[in-house]
């Protein structure tokens, strides 16, 4: 059997040699997350309201009470989550329809 820097392969998938290998897989996936770099968002997702203008309202449904209300073409903070055709916005119980609103270049929505 084939030893490398001393060790076979049973020895390698037990005791600290495991502990080593699931430690550089872990760092690997921090890595690849921004977690090493601080690079991680809360969201990460922004939005353009389509159209004239959007009625934020304050659960997901069209008879929740309106408020606020965005005018088209302005940015804003959103959340991965959508419920029903709708999406909801950054800082509280904020949603639009989905379709009121695209995610702009580089989001992840």
């Amino acid at each position: 059997m084939a030893k490398v820097f001393g060790l076979t392969r049973k020895s390698i998938l037990k005791g600290w040699p495991l502990v080593g290998l699931i430690g550089v897989g872990l760092t690997v996936v921090a890595l690849g997350y921004g977690g090493a770099t601080g690079n991680i968002e809360t969201t990460g997702c922004r939005v353009v309201v389509q159209g004239d203008q959007v009625t934020v309202r304050s659960a997901p449904s069209s008879s929740a009470s309106p408020v606020a209300t965005i005018p088209g073409g302005t940015e804003v903070e959103a959340e991965t989550i959508v419920d029903s055709g709708w999406r909801r916005l950054a800082e509280g119980d904020r949603w639009v329809p989905v379709d009121s609103v695209a995610a702009t270049s580089g989001s992840r929505c």
